[in-house]
């Protein structure tokens, strides 16, 4: 009764039991076997890896040529955006690794976004790709602090349009001092800060 109640859960765990001694007397053996089947399944990997990699390519200059359209209205008349890939071992995250690069002036390399970008900078790269995927993303609630940050006119109304058109299938919050893109939304919050003597 301790080991199933029946032949074959008895069998089960005497097998499973004589695995395991083989395993602590030879731990050598053991560890080779593991590595062999390591191998085994990085080679398995492999192949599904490369396939991957390659959507993910494909997929990366679609979406920064479809960014950088929107950048251009959101007032960055020079600016570049690259998603660069590189292939890594196979691993849970499919074998590659991205980072996305930005240069907001004529002249400059591109440079990592999240060490070079301002904050009002890196908002809207993220109104950007947040626009372009919009179809596909299933966040459903998005909060821009501050999008607007030093820009103003054309520029500001053009943030609020599309801050509007995200606001069709997601629920966006957004922070601002601007009225161009208020006048976008379909509810206000005013946020009011005081200060007593006490």
């Amino acid at each position: 009764r301790k080991y199933g109640g029946s032949v074959e859960s008895v069998l089960a765990a005497r097998a499973e039991m004589a695995e395991k001694i083989e395993m602590q007397s030879d731990v050598k053996a053991s560890a080779q076997k593991l590595r062999e089947r390591a191998e085994e399944l990085a080679a398995k990997l492999e192949p599904i890896a490369n396939r991957i990699f390659s959507l993910r390519t494909a997929a990366a200059k679609k979406l920064s040529a479809e960014a950088a359209e929107v950048l251009l209205s959101l007032g960055f008349k020079n600016a570049r955006l690259d998603i660069g890939l590189e292939r890594t071992e196979p691993s849970p995250d499919c074998g590659s690794f991205c980072e996305f690069a930005f240069s907001a002036n004529p002249g400059q390399p591109l440079r990592p976004l999240a060490k070079i970008a301002s904050s009002g900078e890196l908002a809207r790269v993220m109104l950007a790709l947040k626009t372009v995927l919009a179809d596909t993303d299933s966040t459903p609630i998005l909060v821009f602090d501050e999008v607007d940050a030093n820009v103003g006119g054309e520029i500001g109304a053009e943030v609020g349009k599309l801050l509007a058109r995200l606001a069709r299938s997601h629920q966006v919050f957004c922070i601002t001092h601007l009225p161009q893109v208020a006048a976008c939304a379909d509810s206000h919050f005013l946020v009011e800060k005081t200060q007593t003597e006490t």
